[in-house]
């Protein structure tokens, strides 16, 4: 972009503090990877038994809810 050119304003973002849910399910065992050779220590809210990297390929569903 040259000096010439302006970037246009964006338009004013407010942050607002999500509600209190229900806590995210945690599991406090130390787990690996299940794949063979694989070392990757799994995060304590990764439900599953592979990491990301060994994980298959599934479709995931966005949910996105409107303002009001």
């Amino acid at each position: 972009m040259s000096q010439s050119q302006q970037v246009p304003e964006a338009p004013l973002l407010r942050a607002t503090a999500t509600p209190p849910g229900r806590p995210l399910a945690r599991i406090d065992e130390h787990r690996v990877c299940a794949t063979p050779k694989c070392q990757t220590r799994l995060s304590a809210y990764n439900r599953d038994e592979r990491c990301w990297q060994h994980e298959p390929v599934h479709r995931y569903t966005l949910t996105v809810h409107s303002g009001r």
